[in-house]
């Protein structure tokens, strides 16, 4: 049974065409993905679906009586002033006031033991509420809760008290609370850590209604979804199957408009060159006039075939070291660190070698974060210790990017790290990142989080590091974007730290993954998925201690124990939210300036 569908949807903001044409539907417990990059329009769709936002021509029908759940990316939330079980427990309002007529029946009963009437009304209230199975909506809610990160303590405290990735969450809890025909989900997983998400998709897997979902995690959607939907240029595509099936489809399907657009090209500049004969003869015969008006018809009337798109439409991002590192590169020794009375890890040691990529994942909070900010020198352990290699040259992505001059315009930030790179160099390394026209001359005050986190990575790939230390890099990139990084950190020929609750990143791209847990830790070789496979190569560190080389001019910062502390409380506080805003799509443009800086 069909419950959503759309028919020739268009959708414009101002003079700029968002939607063309769209045709999609939702049938009966479909489970269908929504992907296209940045900006393709994904999410204008979806508030659509949810009438959250009018259309401006074609047509939407909705099953009678149907029930649509939606989560945006950042949702209001109504009632601050309850707390975070008792929100969700309003998703049963209704078993709730039938619970309460229950229990005044039942005390009506104690008083007239004999009433017929109240005695019937009982009965009937009863069966209602047994049939709805209303004695496990308690237990329901709190299962929720706890699947999606709140611990009984949390599950008590007041919406007042949440941050924005913990109000979404909370949201995601109150809708999958209750039974909808349709749940459209956009970007649920955003705030949500690696034990969270596995939760999400076995109970989605469960899940009695239709969902549609918007997510840039591949391996959520290989797990969730039966069909997936692509926006591209303002029209859709239909896939069957999951992401790693869509994938192979769309290589195939693009190879043979390839083979079109080739055939079609040949045949246009055959028809072209003979028109081209003709006009310069026609002067000399009319006979060859005619025929330059019937090949001007015959090409007026060919049928276009449009350039086919490929995901890997991106630019060629290189991260290339300046110099090489020694065998040696880092060498962790029983690092500890806590806050307040919490300790987020101890007795932390492992080593890293010359060419290692480590993923690092655990829970949100845990202190991920905090440990790349120690070893950049930000932050200081309570106990332990570490060391670089010789020649180690570190550079670091935050997700913060905090070291960006607010006073800068994106040229001047660019030339004052890099003087020797001239304003066209910069202007072309600039645009390579979506930075165009007048875009290059507003100061980074004005941009948005996912601009900075452009430039960010521009000034990474010119510092020319042999060791990548990186923060949640793909947080809220496109899938074409994701997979632009992956392959430029696959073939840097350094070393690379990362942190990422992306699993699929996590295994495409470690040779070694670094688990953070409550209170103890795991360091295996090999990927993410390897952590749950029995005979997981345990790594433990070596004997040797080397001594302790930095790079030249790089010295230890110094910072007193308060703003130590307030540091931290950011720090953690930022890791459980993950709030940042990282939205890159690379445009076709493949940049060849060597522009490496040494």
């Amino acid at each position: 049974m069909i419950l959503l569908q759309t028919a020739n949807l268009s959708k414009s903001y101002l003079i700029d065409p968002v939607l063309r044409g769209v045709d999609f539907e939702v049938q009966t417990n479909q489970r269908i993905g929504l992907i296209g990059r940045n900006g393709s329009g994904k999410s204008t769709l979806m508030k659509i679906l949810a009438g959250e936002l009018k259309y401006d021509s074609g047509q939407l029908h909705r099953a009678k009586e149907l029930s649509i759940g939606y989560l945006e990316q950042t949702p209001p939330t109504s009632r601050i002033d309850a707390t975070v079980y008792d929100y969700c427990l309003e998703a049963y309002r209704d078993l709730l006031d039938l619970q309460h007529e229950l229990i005044r029946l039942t005390s009506e009963i104690a008083r007239d033991p004999h009433n017929d009437d109240l005695q019937s009304r009982y009965s009937e209230r009863q069966q209602a509420f047994d049939d709805a199975n209303g004695y496990a909506v308690e237990s329901k809610v709190r299962g929720i809760l706890v699947g999606l990160g709140f611990s009984p303590e949390e599950q008590s405290k007041s919406i007042s008290l949440l941050s924005g990735g913990e109000r979404t969450r909370l949201e995601l809890a109150y809708l999958l609370s209750r039974d909808y025909d349709v749940l459209l989900l956009d970007e649920p997983t955003n705030h949500l850590d690696i034990k969270a998400i596995t939760w999400l998709e076995d109970y989605l897997q469960n899940y009695r209604g239709a969902v549609v979902i918007i997510t840039h995690d591949r391996v959520f959607l290989d797990r969730t979804i039966s069909h997936i939907y692509e926006l591209e240029n303002g029209q859709g595509s239909w896939f069957e199957g999951n992401y790693s099936s869509y994938v192979e489809q769309k290589r195939l399907r693009y190879e043979q408009q390839a083979h079109d657009y080739a055939g079609y090209l040949k045949k246009r500049q055959a028809e072209e060159d003979k028109l081209r004969v003709f006009r310069e003869r026609s002067h000399k015969n009319a006979k060859f006039a005619a025929r330059a008006r019937d090949r001007e018809k015959k090409l007026a009337r060919m049928e276009v075939v449009d350039k086919p798109l490929w995901l890997d439409r991106s630019m060629k991002l290189r991260f290339q070291p300046s110099r090489t590192t020694g065998h040696d590169v880092l060498k962790v020794r029983r690092l500890a660190k806590a806050f307040s009375e919490r300790a987020l890890f101890s007795e932390l040691s492992f080593d890293v070698f010359s060419g290692d990529v480590l993923g690092i994942a655990g829970p949100n909070g845990i202190g991920k974060t905090t440990l790349l900010k120690i070893l950049t020198d930000q932050l200081k352990a309570d106990e332990g210790e570490f060391y670089y290699g010789a020649r180690v040259d570190w550079g670091y992505y935050e997700q913060a990017n905090t070291k960006l001059d607010p006073q800068n315009d994106l040229i001047t930030e660019i030339n004052q790290t890099y003087p020797e790179m001239d304003v066209r160099q910069i202007r072309n390394m600039l645009a390579a990142f979506l930075f165009t026209g007048d875009d290059v001359f507003k100061t980074i005050g004005s941009l948005s989080g996912g601009e900075k986190a452009r430039l960010a990575l521009l000034k990474l790939m010119l510092e020319g590091k042999n060791l990548l230390i990186l923060d949640e890099p793909t947080n809220h990139l496109d899938l074409p974007s994701k997979e632009t990084l992956e392959a430029a950190l696959r073939s840097f020929p350094g070393t690379l730290i990362f942190v990422s609750h992306d699993r699929y990143f996590l295994n495409q791209l470690s040779t070694k993954t670094l688990w953070l847990g409550e209170g103890d830790y795991r360091i295996i070789q090999g990927t993410f998925d390897d952590l749950s496979r029995p005979g997981a190569q345990e790594l433990k560190p070596t004997a040797i201690k080397p001594t302790r080389s930095r790079p030249k001019d790089e010295a230890p910062a110094k910072q007193p124990a308060s703003s130590d502390t307030a540091l931290l409380r950011q720090l953690l506080s930022e890791e459980k939210d993950r709030e940042t805003e990282l939205e890159i799509s690379w445009p076709e443009f493949y940049n060849e300036t060597d522009s490496t800086h040494s």
